[in-house]
């Protein structure tokens, strides 16, 4: 599906991925939730072949992934939700960058982008991209936004990963901010 889009948008696809959350691995599929670095490592490796139309081979504790595609594109790059070091360096090893979302400058940028980079350079890559995603609302109700804000975010505070790089880790003036730039 994916070398299909990337076809499709004459090489314009970029696909993100992510590790998920326990919440979500255990009690939506019924799986556990252990050992997410190795499941991650073993997902990325398949996939980034897939992604370049090579076969891929793995055999983890995990993941068992062999075979090809044989749609016609070019390579779909790879971006990895990465908060913690670890994943920030398979990310730097292995895909075209990293993605983050709800999580602030201070908290994110400033400690793990430049360790970022120095490990992607260390691997011999060159510098990675590294998205951010960034909700935008245009209203007139700048406080009931910066309320409905911290209300739709509040969950990731519940969530290990999130918790260093979480914005309400802000003084809530700066994460106020976030959520509204007029």
């Amino acid at each position: 599906m994916y070398r299909t889009a990337q076809s499709a948008l004459d090489g314009r696809f970029t696909l993100g991925v992510g590790t998920s959350h326990q919440v979500v691995v255990e009690g939506f599929f019924g799986e556990s939730s252990s050992g997410v670095f190795a499941r991650t490592e073993q997902f990325v490796d398949a996939l980034v072949a897939l992604l370049d139309g090579q076969p891929c081979n793995v055999e983890g504790t995990h993941m068992f992934a062999k075979g090809g595609l044989t749609i016609e594109a070019e390579h779909v790059p790879l971006l990895l939700a990465a908060l913690g070091l670890r994943m920030l360096d398979l990310a730097g090893r292995m895909t075209a960058g990293t993605s983050v979302a709800n999580c602030g400058p201070k908290n994110y940028c400033q400690p793990h982008c430049a360790t970022y980079q120095r490990r992607c350079r260390g691997a011999g890559r060159r510098v990675p991209r590294i998205v951010a995603m960034v909700a935008v609302c245009v209203t007139d109700d700048v406080e009931g936004v910066r309320s409905y804000g911290r209300e739709q975010t509040r969950m990731y505070d519940t969530f290990p990963s999130y918790r260093p790089a979480s914005p309400h880790a802000s003084p809530p003036s700066a994460f106020s901010r976030r959520f509204c730039a007029g």
